[in-house]
């Protein structure tokens, strides 16, 4: 089926919004993140303007449905979208039996501690992601 783009405006950190136990942070260097963004920016579908298509407004807040790029279905899910985003970035994440957010989750917790919490300085080399 087709598939849309739920973006949703988060007014502070994400670690300040939701829940601890549902917030990872993720280090990236520049050119991880500007991986992510492209991968991120490849999934809105584009008219033959180049132009995002807004569909209808969000179910949080702030928030906005735009029609995505690809297919949705019961093993092509979100979870699985946010695993090829993290294999986009050049994480070692297989996205094969990434079909629940706990499997993501687990898989951010496990990278942050093989990595002895890589520490994230606030200093323009690195992204914070939450």
């Amino acid at each position: 089926t087709d598939t849309v783009v739920h973006a949703v405006a988060i007014p502070k950190r994400a670690d300040r919004h939701y829940l601890p136990r549902l917030v990872e942070s993720l280090c990236l260097d520049n050119e991880q993140y500007a991986l992510l963004i492209s991968f991120i920016e490849s999934s809105f579908y584009k008219d033959n303007d180049g132009k995002i298509i807004k569909l209808t407004h969000g179910i949080y807040g702030n928030s906005q449905f735009y029609k995505g790029a690809g297919s949705y279905n019961a093993i092509n899910t979100c979870n699985k979208w946010t695993a090829k985003g993290l294999k986009s970035a050049g994480l070692d994440i297989s996205p094969t039996f990434k079909l629940r957010a706990e499997s993501i989750m687990e898989y951010l917790s496990k990278y942050n501690e093989t990595a002895t919490k890589r520490a994230c300085p606030e200093n323009i080399s690195q992204k914070r992601v939450n």
